[in-house]
């Protein structure tokens, strides 16, 4: 493997350096982590995800290294993965879990099982010892091996709060999200998984899921999400157990109980299903469940399988719906209600300063001048300027933004979602007498990007 790069330009000697395998200078490995929540009202750490911010020289080298990855990716990984791979669709990992419950009646001794299993913070707690072990295995020399594990050893973090960093520690293990590299040392780590469970179903040493004389995949990953296809006889489960036991020890990972769940025929009994549950230690599920944001089910898919895709849609559909209403000046804002003979408080409920109007409350007013510019230092957008109005100053995010590259798109994104994400926090305080803060409303747009499938 030749991970040698052809830089150009004033970094040409720092990227030399980090190619010769010179040690990493604290500076370069010196990285950001900003928590965005994973819910409406977080109260543990557990409910947000960390992103990782690393320095420009960091990114300019793992981006070569994920290129020059990526090329032999697929003579590596085992093609029951398909995760941060091109050419490969999560498609195929939905019809085959569809297939799988439709087989899953079928008679077999033990029963046909499906195991549903989530990693709790998988991206942070991979082993780094497991990780170059498995490297080396997959044949990467000593040089080689180091590049690909230098960019985690060398990396230090500082956590944003309130905007401001905090702390300075080590990386120890894990990898960072937000790294464009990182995803690929991932699934390298998760093959390690995978063939261990072809081998053990290839030995016969695991039962195989009965789909006939057609054969059935063992399992299928998807990043932190793995499903396995077996038996449910117990002696099968036990052993199965113990293959997965080997494989969390090793890589450090961690199956999250609450999230995992097994399903099996719906002609098992209750005393087989508490032998299976004692077992695995993990409950049983009920069909249908969702994987990789489809709905799985028994039979025919029906409308209410499918609410949380709907839902999905019916977000965007609201953004759009509510950014014409903007333009259109059909939000309910008092100078708007005043055309219908309709009197309402006319003060600012975000800042108690000003009028409660468009320009105002979603552009000049405090509170949004601050997420507006917050959004764009993230993506190179303009800052707010005065006496600007705010169809203004949305011609002028969308006019300076392209979808050649990723800031331009989130240039396209960010004005609907900061325009929908101040209106909220508006109409909360104004009717449930709640006090919106910048940052909450910033960490609002973040989860609403996140929600609609962009990486940040």
């Amino acid at each position: 493997m030749n991970l040698e790069p052809i830089p150009e330009g004033d970094e040409d000697e720092e990227m030399w350096e980090f190619f010769m395998g010179l040690p990493i200078p604290r500076a370069y490995g010196s990285t950001y982590l900003t928590l965005i929540p994973k819910s409406d009202n977080p109260r543990t750490f557990d409910d947000y995800r960390p992103i990782s911010l690393s320095t420009f020289m960091s990114k300019i080298n793992t981006k070569i290294l994920a290129g020059r990855l990526n090329s032999i990716l697929p003579k590596l990984i085992s093609k029951e993965q398909a995760a941060f791979q091109k050419g490969k669709s999560i498609d195929d990992h939905i019809l085959m879990a569809q297939e799988a419950v439709h087989l899953i009646d079928k008679k077999t001794f033990g029963g046909n099982l499906i195991l549903k299993m989530d990693m709790a913070k998988a991206f942070d707690k991979l082993d780094w010892e497991y990780l170059e072990a498995l490297l080396q295995s997959f044949g990467f020399n000593q040089l080689s091996t180091s590049l690909l594990m230098a960019n985690l050893k060398g990396s230090f973090f500082s956590i944003l709060l309130n905007g401001e960093p905090a702390g300075y520690f080590k990386m120890e293990r894990g990898v960072k999200q937000g790294d464009p590299f990182s995803p690929l040392l991932f699934i390298l780590a998760a093959d390690g998984f995978s063939r261990l469970i072809n081998h053990q179903m290839n030995t016969q040493h695991l039962l195989r899921f009965n789909s006939g004389q057609v054969p059935f995949p063992s399992h299928l990953i998807y990043a932190d999400d793995i499903m396995i296809f077996s038996r449910g006889e117990t002696r099968n489960l036990l052993k199965l157990k113990v293959t997965l036991e080997t494989y969390l020890k090793a890589s450090g990972q961690e199956i999250n109980l609450n999230k995992s769940k097994f399903y099996t025929s719906k002609n098992t009994t209750t005393s087989q299903t508490q032998n299976m549950e004692k077992a695995l230690g993990i409950k049983r599920g009920k069909l249908p469940f969702t994987y990789l944001g489809a709905p799985i089910c028994r039979g025919i898919l029906r409308k209410e399988h499918c609410k949380e895709v709907l839902g999905h849609f019916e977000k965007r559909i609201q953004s759009w719906i509510f950014l014409w209403k903007l333009l259109n000046g059909a939000l309910p804002f008092p100078q708007n209600l005043g055309r219908f003979a309709s009197s309402l408080p006319s003060m600012c409920p975000l800042c108690k300063n000003n009028n409660d109007d468009t320009d105002h409350c979603l552009l000049h007013c405090p509170t949004a001048t601050t997420v507006w510019n917050k959004l764009a230092a993230l993506s190179n957008g303009p800052s707010v300027k005065e006496n600007t109005t705010l169809r203004q100053h949305l011609l002028a995010w969308w006019f300076g933004s392209s979808t050649k590259n990723f800031k331009g798109t989130l240039r396209i994104i960010f004005p609907g979602l900061c325009t929908w994400s101040l209106w909220k926090a508006r109409n909360s305080s104004l009717h449930n007498a709640t006090i919106p803060t910048a940052e909450g409303i910033f960490q609002s747009c973040l989860k609403t990007l996140q929600s609609l499938g962009i990486p940040q």
